[in-house]
């Protein structure tokens, strides 16, 4: 059973690896590094037991989850119009004809369906290119943005087949 996050009580959390000497020195200790999948809180508990100890600690520190929502961004290049296919609290991979370079700050409005304002992620980072997308971590979000999207990441999260999240 996966630790409760200490922020918001939720269970979907992911185990997260973090480098360093007092890393390793918690780890021996089975105390493990956690980042809740809806707050974002990062945390560590003792976990015990054979399913505990045998999980794979995670380089990336939130799940991505697969989704379709329509992006506006706007940065060096101008504006732009184009798709976000999987979506996690702390980043997205977008689909775009758009000459990105990694590096690059952009803005992004998220719109998850017709009849809502968009969300809106004040400073996104290019992470990684690839041919036809590009990886963004979110850096900055106004307001009740975050809570915002931390809500559609927990209708994502309800989508997915119960064993999805390992």
């Amino acid at each position: 059973m996966k630790p409760e996050c200490p922020q918001c009580h939720a269970t979907i959390v992911r185990r997260i690896s973090q480098p360093g000497p007092v890393e390793r020195l918690f780890n021996f200790f089975s105390i493990y590094s956690f980042r809740c999948q809806l707050c974002a809180c990062r945390y560590r508990r003792l976990s015990v037991g054979a399913n505990n100890v045998a999980a794979i600690a995670e380089k990336r520190q939130f799940e991505r989850l697969p989704t379709n929502v329509r992006a506006i961004i706007v940065g060096p290049q101008g504006r732009s119009e184009d798709l976000i296919t999987d979506l996690s609290m702390g980043g997205c991979t977008l689909h775009t004809t758009a000459s990105l370079t990694k590096g690059a700050f952009l803005h992004l409005n998220l719109q998850p369906s017709g009849d809502e304002s968009a969300i809106v992620v004040e400073t996104a980072m290019v992470r990684s290119v690839r041919p036809g997308g590009v990886g963004l971590e979110f850096l900055e979000f106004e307001g009740e943005q975050k809570d915002r999207l931390a809500r559609f990441v927990r209708l994502l999260l309800m989508r997915q087949p119960i064993n999805a999240m390992g």
